[in-house]
């Protein structure tokens, strides 16, 4: 979830791609983003969303890598960064941000 609580991102590994959904803060309901899901790399396994609430990171198990998607703030659609993906060794299983914003 993005630190606004506008947005929520969730992997699927059988269909290696992230949904993206947008939250009614009143009722706590999910709406599907169009465009969703994004794609993804092969059995993505865990996702975070940044403190800033301006990147997403998807780690895939099995093609090893971390995916990065700069979020859009207004519509909360993901596109990847440029570099994307970045190489993560073998099998990688989790991801976490860490941090302040300055």
């Amino acid at each position: 979830m993005t630190p606004s609580t506008q947005f929520v991102y969730v992997t699927n590994e059988a269909g290696n791609n992230v949904t993206a959904y947008a939250v009614n803060t009143a009722t706590g309901a999910l709406a599907q983003l169009s465009g969703s899901p994004f794609v993804s790399g092969n059995g993505p396994q865990s996702i975070t969303v940044d403190i800033s609430g301006q990147y997403v990171y998807v780690v895939n198990q099995f093609s090893n890598d971390v995916w990065v998607y700069a979020i859009d703030p207004t519509t909360g659609a993901i596109a990847q960064v440029t570099g994307s993906p970045f190489a993560a060794g073998t099998n990688p299983f989790g991801v976490a941000t860490t941090g302040t914003i300055q």
